[in-house]
């Protein structure tokens, strides 16, 4: 996820002051910018029409109206999306978003747990409830706390269902043996104390808004230790984890794109998200050749 003080979406930093506070050059500029536009659109809607025929006068009416419509539309975009939002972030959350969709289609159509890693859910999880610490107190915009809501209900959920909702917490009982990774010995516990020695300085949330980058960028490992050892992964499965894929290949096309404009580069998010991409690596290679092939399923060597 995109760490960066300039981050915008819910995936992205959520540090509140210190984050607006490092970019805060760059946003007195584009209010300036944005206000210099609304005081040009609200000219519009002054009736300059004396002196003119009457056809010019409806023209400018016309215009005028247009114009007010207009700032009503930007007015509303700009209360509910942030605006140092690109689109790569967005694409990347609708990746994101995609991804829980197809998990929780494989779920329900399948009426099983089979194949998923409940640990990779759980760390997600995790992820999620320690980075978005703000979600009451950092309302400025409408699009960050719907995201923030429904990462967390949805990842709650699937949590729920693999743990304690039949059948899937039976299924996943059946073949508990194969989703054996340890992750709280070697991913959380090591991310924690992580988190505590490297960390920005500031707030006492720094430390859990690391630990969440740290985590999430170890928490697919599960999943594809487990998609591994059955060597050929069903359509949807294998959808699920590309879009993950995807989400943080655009992220990464975000980071490069933000440096080129600001200069600036948010190293702990950038590194933990360049390892997680790198994870995904040999997933995707096959994940390529098989949907070349125009399989269905996608075969990987055990």
């Amino acid at each position: 996820m995109d760490g960066s003080p300039f981050s915008v979406c819910p995936n992205e930093r959520r540090s509140g002051q210190r984050a607006f506070r490092t970019s805060a050059a760059r946003d007195q500029s584009e209010q300036r910018v944005r206000g210099e536009m609304l005081v040009y659109l609200a000219l519009g809607t002054q009736d300059r029409t004396q002196g003119t025929s009457e056809s010019d006068r409806l023209h400018k009416q016309s215009t005028s109206n247009s114009f007010t419509l207009t700032r009503y539309y930007l007015t509303m975009f700009h209360a509910f999306f942030p605006a140092t939002m690109t689109v790569f972030q967005f694409l990347a959350d609708m990746m994101h978003v995609a991804s829980f969709v197809f998990l929780i289609q494989r779920l329900v159509t399948s009426r099983s747990a089979s194949g998923i890693s409940l640990k990779t859910q759980e760390m997600y999880m995790l992820v999620f409830a320690t980075r978005y610490l703000d979600i009451f107190s950092n309302t400025r915009y409408a699009y960050l706390v719907v995201m923030k809501l429904l990462y967390l209900a949805l990842s709650g959920a699937i949590v729920y269902m693999m743990r304690k909702k039949h059948p899937w917490s039976t299924s996943y009982k059946q073949e508990e043996d194969r989703d054996a990774f340890l992750h709280w010995k070697f991913a959380v516990a090591p991310c924690v104390v992580l988190a505590i020695l490297v960390h920005h300085q500031g707030y006492w949330f720094e430390i859990f808004w690391a630990f969440s980058e740290y985590l999430e960028a170890l928490a697919i490992l599960p999943q594809l230790i487990l998609v591994q050892r059955y060597g050929e992964v069903e359509n949807i499965t294998a959808n699920y984890v590309a879009t993950l894929g995807i989400y943080r290949g655009l992220y990464v096309i975000n980071w490069i794109y933000k440096y080129s404009r600001l200069g600036y580069i948010e190293w702990i998010a950038t590194l933990s998200g360049v390892i997680q991409t790198l994870l995904y690596a040999d997933f995707f290679y096959y994940y390529a050749i098989s949907k070349y092939q125009g399989n269905k399923n996608v075969s990987l060597p055990k």
